[in-house]
C-alpha cells in the first residue's frame, strides 16, 4: 500500500525542516490527536494509537536526515513502512511531499494489512489532513 501527500508551507525550507525536527512541538501535535509518543532512544520512538478500533503500538525510527529530506521507518507487528519527506522550493514557500510505502512480512501481518484495505481512504485522508494542517500553520 502506498500513500503520497503534498502541501505547500509559506516559509523557507530550513524553517519548515526546523519545525518538523522540533520533537517537543511534534509530540504535542500528535498527542492532541490522541496519539501517545514515548521516546526510546536517539531518533527512535514508540507510538501508540487506535486504528479501526484496535489499539496499536508502532516502533518508529528516523533513519535519514538531510537538509531537504527525511526518511522514517516503522514496524507494527510485521507491518512495516518507509516514509520519505521531501522539501523543495515552491515560489516563496516550500513544497512538502510525503511518500509512504507500507508492506507486510509474514502471514499474520499480510492478513492484518489486508484488513486495513477498507480503511485505506480514511488513512489517506488523515495523513493528508495532517500534512495540510502542518503546512497551514505557517500562514499564507
Amino acid at each position: 500500500m502506498r500513500i503520497a501527500t503534498q502541501a505547500v508551507a509559506h516559509a523557507p525550507r530550513d524553517t519548515v525542516m526546523e519545525r518538523i525536527l522540533d520533537e517537543e512541538a511534534l509530540t504535542a501535535r500528535v498527542r492532541a490527536r490522541g496519539i501517545e509518543v514515548e521516546k526510546i532512544g536517539p531518533d527512535a520512538w514508540i507510538v501508540r494509537h487506535t486504528l479501526m478500533g484496535i489499539r496499536r503500538e508502532t516502533r518508529a525510527r528516523l533513519v535519514e536526515r538531510a537538509p531537504d529530506r527525511l526518511r522514517i521507518e516503522t514496524d507494527t507487528k510485521g507491518i512495516t513502512s518507509r516514509t520519505e519527506v521531501r522539501l523543495s522550493p515552491d515560489g516563496a514557500g516550500t513544497r512538502i511531499e510525503t511518500d509512504t510505502q507500507v508492506e507486510a512480512t509474514g502471514i499474520a501481518a499480510r492478513l492484518a494489512l489486508k484488513a486495513l484495505q477498507p480503511a485505506r481512504a480514511e488513512i489517506e485522508r488523515r495523513v493528508q489532513a495532517g500534512v495540510q494542517t502542518f503546512a497551514a500553520d505557517f500562514g499564507g
